[in-house]
């Protein structure tokens, strides 16, 4: 990224932190500020540890670069020093990908393909022997880019970029969808590619040379290509893995409060087995950086750090902690294997796109908002007592979302 907006990002929520858990300006640390503590924000950690985990492959649950990260972020937790370091395992279901498959008829060349999301629970499976049948290039899916062309049990190619006009041709009798990767996308694009319902509409994802190489294949066949299509995606519960640090509270009484920061470490994708997830990494980078230097600088109140995963399959990671840890009800309270006095949960959520540090709460009725205004308060405190040192307004630092 020519601008790292996240070093921003991270810059001001460690700020905000440092006066949460009282280490900024209190007696028994005098000699450090709010401006020595941030000018530890290493910019270049940062960029490795997206590098890092970005570079495992797909982190989505259930696939290897997921079981990789947990395995990289419990070590780097060990290794900046974190007490009782440990990992805690709770099963997810996930579509996994077993293979997809094209191979072309008259020359036996067999193309990579990948499942794309299933439509609600229907994966793009097909029957163990496989389908044969015509690939026609639909280009980008405007009807006048199927003039002519049989539609009917036909295999069509796509612009991933086509929006959901691929519906209108699975209406006409298509028999499966292949999308050729962009150059780039949205992901509202991506969301049209698969529906909640669950409709039997094979989609696989295509590389873009391969899909070119195709196109051209069509083109010299007069508009048509003999092909036969594998693939299999299995929903599987999987076991995929929370990672828990600790940094003891200083101060004799207040280290009885837990402050819990968690952020996410998997990533998504509308193509489950690519997943890369750079942007996604953000926030764990985010988390792991605000660690080492918390470390550095022990904090008055007790901080525990929480890197969870499943947070793009409703936020399991974060359910299973407060079904191990945080139940206060019968019959759950009683079930809980290692219970938690939380004073305070705070979710690291950030993005490269933007250098604007905007704080919510992830309540949706309106009854509870009078609780959580207070907090924005006081953030929105913070935040001026930030700005002040640093020579900014404090509505330049952080955004109350809670109550605008």
């Amino acid at each position: 990224m020519s601008k790292f907006r996240v070093l921003k990002l991270v810059f001001f929520f460690l700020c905000c932190t440092s006066l949460l858990v009282g280490i900024s300006f209190s007696s028994a640390y005098s000699d450090l500020n709010l401006t020595k503590i941030a000018q530890q924000v290493d910019e270049q950690y940062i960029k490795t540890i997206v590098s890092d985990l970005s570079n495992l492959g797909s982190r989505v649950p259930g696939y290897q670069g997921n079981e990789e990260a947990s395995e990289y972020i419990e070590n780097i937790f060990q290794k900046i020093g974190l007490e009782n370091v440990r990992n805690e395992s709770f099963q997810i279901a996930v579509p996994v990908d077993k293979g997809a498959s094209l191979v072309i008829s008259n020359i036996k060349k067999e193309l990579s393909l990948h499942c794309l999301w299933p439509n609600l629970v229907r994966t793009s499976t097909f029957p163990s022997a496989g389908v044969s049948g015509q690939i026609i290039d639909g280009k980008a899916g405007n009807f006048e880019d199927l003039n002519g062309k049989t539609i009917q049990d036909s295999v069509v190619l796509l612009d991933f970029n086509c929006g959901n006009r691929w519906l209108n041709i699975s209406m006409l009798g298509a028999k499966a969808f292949i999308f050729i990767e962009p150059v780039d996308t949205t992901r509202v694009e991506a969301e049209k590619k698969y529906l909640n319902l669950p409709l039997n509409i094979p989609r696989y994802w295509i590389s873009k040379q391969d899909g070119q190489y195709l196109r051209k294949l069509i083109k010299e066949g007069d508009g048509k290509l003999d092909v036969h299509l594998k693939a299999k995606m299995d929903w599987e519960r999987k076991i995929t893995k929370n990672v828990l640090g600790w940094i003891s509270g200083s101060d004799p009484e207040l280290k009885k409060e837990v402050v819990v920061i968690e952020a996410y470490y998997d990533s998504i994708s509308v193509v489950p087995s690519i997943a890369p997830g750079a942007d996604s990494a953000c926030s764990i980078a985010a988390l792991i950086q605000i660690a080492k230097i918390l470390r550095n600088n022990p904090p008055s109140r007790t901080v525990l750090f929480l890197a969870t995963s499943g947070h793009f399959l409703a936020r399991r990671g974060i359910d299973a902690f407060l079904q191990a840890h945080c139940r206060q009800e019968e019959p759950f309270k009683s079930k809980m294997t290692d219970p938690m006095d939380i004073k305070l949960f705070l979710c690291i959520d950030l993005s490269s796109h933007d250098d604007e540090l905007v704080i919510y709460h992830d309540v949706r009725t309106e009854t509870n908002l009078g609780y959580f205004a207070g907090f924005g308060k006081t953030f929105i405190s913070f935040a001026d007592e930030i700005g002040a040192t640093f020579n900014k307004a404090g509505d330049s630092i952080l955004i109350n979302g809670i109550s605008p």
